[in-house]
């Protein structure tokens, strides 16, 4: 019986890897870091009522009365408490200073003209102009970050404009990846007999150290019941949080890794998606909260299921939910196995009226790689579209589009 990928979103709610978080001061260490828990703002910002602008404090009662002549008083700069204005009188107040209560408005000093101790202006002024309203970007309590976010240097501006001092920071997971396959060939000649060659163990270690592992230890055993628990068995004593196989997890007689990982404790919550390429995913947790994510062995289904399931629990984020998607038009016809959510290699751009739009790439077997070439997207598909409808799309793991109108 297979699971739907609604369904199989919902057995893998709440599943995190267990990796202790850290608290670490703002500052440009934590640059790099996932955050583990939303961050909220710990002031508002702006924090009070300040002036936009250096110029002069008008009560709100002589908003239109410029040419009355105001008595200049004091002068407030950034960091002074704002005095009192009374009636008749302006002071002087430069950019991020306190506004006084009694001011509606603040005219720039090349807006106004002083004579005899007296401010003049002409034009009239509307309330709140140049003023900065007290929490008009953020208040306090506002999430700032939400939990799984990456923390890039832009973002330290945010955190410390908001007092925030320290952030919660997910450990980094140790991974363990381990391959199966006999027939894979690593060496630079084919060994004797119908062997493949091995093509994916470096760019799954790529993406596993980019994505926020640990230490990765890579290991590959063959295809026997026994050496796969003993290699399991040693990556759970080593203490290896995240486990990720490829091969092994269909129904074939040496696809021992479900049978395997059951009989050391683990519980399969997850295994043989309605999915298309990546099937036979498998997941499984251990008594002592370790993961092990059953990849299948075709090369594209390795590439999906870390996207889909590996790339989020990494990020600490929900599998199956953390793959980002956007609406996109169709430039050709496509479709998925009846029953299937399929996902299609495709190349996604942006048309000159600024929209996305998408191209499906023939090939979308999951043994054939010659099109990831051109690959810079996946199309979720759930059945026959015509061309001009609107799919849902997602970048392919570790692509970045480039949204710039593509002009004729």
């Amino acid at each position: 019986m297979l699971t739907s990928w609604e369904d199989a979103s919902k057995r893998l709610e709440g599943l995190r890897v267990d990796v202790p978080a850290t608290k670490e001061v703002v500052g440009p260490s934590v640059i790099g870091g996932r955050l583990a828990e939303d961050i909220r703002a710990k002031v508002s910002n702006p924090p009070f009522r300040m002036s936009a602008m250096d110029g002069w404090a008008v009560p709100v009662c002589c908003l239109d009365k410029g040419e009355t002549g105001l008595v200049i008083g004091t002068t407030v700069l950034a960091g002074m408490e704002a005095p009192g204005l009374a009636a008749g009188k302006t002071c002087a107040v430069m950019t991020g200073a306190p506004v006084p209560v009694e001011a509606g408005a603040v005219i720039p000093v090349e807006d106004a003209r002083v004579e005899e101790g007296r401010l003049y202006w002409k034009d009239k002024l509307t309330e709140g102009q140049n003023i900065r309203a007290a929490a008009e970007d953020f208040a306090f309590g506002d999430v700032l970050l939400k939990a799984g976010t990456t923390i890039a240097p832009h973002h330290l501006l945010m955190l410390r404009a908001g007092g925030v001092g320290t952030v919660s920071i997910c450990g980094r997971i140790p991974v363990a990846l381990i391959q199966t396959g006999d027939e894979l060939c690593n060496g630079v000649a084919r060994k004797p007999g119908f062997s493949v060659y091995e093509s994916t163990r470096a760019c799954l270690l790529h993406w596993l150290r980019k994505l926020g592992g640990g230490r990765v230890a890579w290991s590959e055993v063959h295809d026997t019941q026994g050496g796969l628990r003993k290699a399991l068995e040693d990556t759970l004593a080593e203490g290896q949080r995240l486990i990720v196989t490829t091969g092994g997890v269909s129904k074939g007689v040496a696809d021992f890794v479900p049978a395997v990982a059951a009989s050391l404790g683990g519980e399969v919550l997850l295994h043989r998606l309605a999915i298309k390429p990546s099937k036979p995913l498998l997941v499984v947790r251990f008594p002592n909260g370790a993961v092990l994510v059953g990849l299948p062995g075709n090369p594209v289904s390795q590439v999906l299921g870390l996207q889909a399931v590996v790339a989020p629990l990494l990020r600490c984020l929900q599998p199956l939910k953390g793959m980002e998607t956007h609406k996109a038009k169709l430039e050709d016809e496509c479709g998925g196995r009846t029953g299937f959510r399929t996902f299609l290699r495709a190349v996604v751009r942006v048309s000159a009226e600024g929209r996305l739009v998408v191209r499906p790439l023939s090939g979308n077997e999951s043994h054939r790689v010659s099109n990831l070439a051109d690959c810079n997207a996946w199309i979720h598909v759930t059945g026959r579209h015509e061309a001009g409808s609107l799919v849902e799309v997602s970048p392919f793991v570790d692509t970045h589009w480039n949204l710039a109108p593509c002009r004729p």
